[in-house]
């Protein structure tokens, strides 16, 4: 996914900085946000890097699919709710 990003010209101040800034709120819905921010407060800091790592992962479909940096800034600001059960899981299984 890195190599597709990479040839599409979206640097991860393009699609990585607008989840980070909002500290996923924009991505989670209320009580799930609150989730990461438990586990964001009791683990490592790397655990931010983890969770956005998680988002991309279960994102990866569309994200490759992509064929110009502007679509992946596009869905990246569709602003889909993911469950952070399955942020949690991919953590554990990375």
């Amino acid at each position: 996914m890195a190599t597709h990003l990479e040839q599409l010209g979206a640097d991860p101040l393009l699609w990585a900085w607008p989840i980070l800034q909002s500290f996923f709120s924009r991505y989670l819905c209320r009580a799930d946000w609150l989730v990461l921010w438990d586990h964001l407060l009791c683990h490592e800091p790397v655990f931010m890097a983890v969770a956005l790592v998680a988002y991309a992962k279960l994102n990866g479909p569309a994200i490759l699919a992509a064929t110009s940096a502007e679509q992946v800034y596009l869905y990246i600001h569709v602003y889909i709710y993911i469950y952070i059960y399955i942020y949690i899981y991919i953590y554990i299984y990375i």
